[in-house]
C-alpha cells in the first residue's frame, strides 16, 4: 500500500507540474521586435526637447518588470557623472540603437542593445533579459557590459541593388538610398545609415571606412546591413 500511496503522490506531482507549464503561454510576438521597440522609444523621449521617459510614463510600461522599473528610477535619481545610463548602458545618448538576438527559447529570451552612430565604436553594451508573463514578452532585467563585441558575420538585411540619392517622396533626396528588387519586383528603396563601424569594399578589393561623399550614383553594390525601424546600418557595402 505504501508503494501504491508513494506512485500515487508522484503522479499527482507531475501532473501538477504539468499544469504550472501549461499556464506559461508562449508569446506571439518576437522577442527582438519587443525589445527594440522598448529601448527606440525610450531613445526618442530621452532625446525630445518637450518630455523624458518618465514624463512621457514610458517608464511605467508593461514591457518592464517591477525590478527593472525600480532598478531605473534608482538609478536615474542617484545618477552621477560618469556614470552609464540605466537602460542605454552609453555614456552619452546614442544616434540610433540596434539589436541582435543573443538566445530565445520559448519562454525566455536576451537581446544586445547597441549604440550607433557614434565617430568611435563604443565599448558598452546592455543586455535585456526577457521573460514570458501571460503571453507577452517583459524585459526583467537590463544589465551593462564592457568589452569588443564579436564581429558581426550575419545581417539582418543582404541584397543587390543600386546607390541613388534622386528618390522621389516620402524618401529624402539628397540622402542615400539603395533601389533593389524584392521578388521580382523593382523599386524598392531603403534609406541608409552610415557610421564609423560601416565598411566599403572598392571595386579592387580595397576595404576602408565608408566616404559617402565619394559615392557616384548610380552605383550597383551588394548591401549588408541590420534593420532599422527608419531605414537600415550599414554594415558592410561591395561595389560591383
Amino acid at each position: 500500500m505504501a508503494v501504491i500511496a508513494v506512485a500515487v503522490s508522484l503522479f499527482n506531482k507531475a501532473d501538477n507540474n504539468t499544469d504550472d507549464v501549461k499556464e506559461t503561454q508562449i508569446p506571439q510576438e518576437e522577442a527582438l521586435d519587443v525589445t527594440m521597440e522598448f529601448f527606440d522609444q525610450w531613445l526618442t523621449d530621452t532625446k525630445s526637447t518637450t518630455t523624458d521617459p518618465f514624463q512621457s510614463g514610458l517608464i511605467n510600461s508593461t514591457r518592464l518588470s517591477d525590478e527593472v522599473r525600480a532598478m531605473i528610477q534608482e538609478k536615474q535619481t542617484n545618477k552621477a557623472e560618469g556614470d552609464l545610463d540605466a537602460v542605454f548602458c552609453q555614456l552619452t545618448v546614442p544616434e540610433r540603437l540596434g539589436g541582435k538576438e543573443i538566445f530565445k527559447a520559448d519562454t525566455e529570451a536576451q537581446i544586445m542593445v547597441l549604440a550607433r552612430g557614434f565617430e568611435i565604436k563604443s565599448p558598452y553594451q546592455a543586455i535585456a533579459t526577457l521573460s514570458a508573463v501571460d503571453g507577452m514578452w517583459k524585459i526583467t532585467k537590463i544589465e551593462c557590459l564592457q568589452g569588443e563585441v564579436p564581429p558581426e558575420r550575419e545581417y539582418d538585411f543582404e541584397r543587390t541593388g543600386y546607390l541613388l540619392k534622386s528618390v522621389p517622396a516620402p524618401f529624402t533626396a539628397g540622402n542615400w538610398h539603395l533601389v533593389y528588387e524584392e521578388n521580382g519586383t523593382p523599386g524598392h528603396v531603403l534609406p541608409l545609415f552610415f557610421d564609423a563601424e560601416s565598411i566599403c569594399v572598392s571595386l579592387d578589393g580595397t576595404e576602408a571606412v565608408c566616404d559617402s561623399s565619394q559615392f557616384v550614383e548610380p552605383s550597383k553594390v551588394l548591401l549588408q546591413a541590420d534593420m532599422l525601424d527608419t531605414g537600415a546600418d550599414v554594415r558592410r557595402v561591395t561595389f560591383e
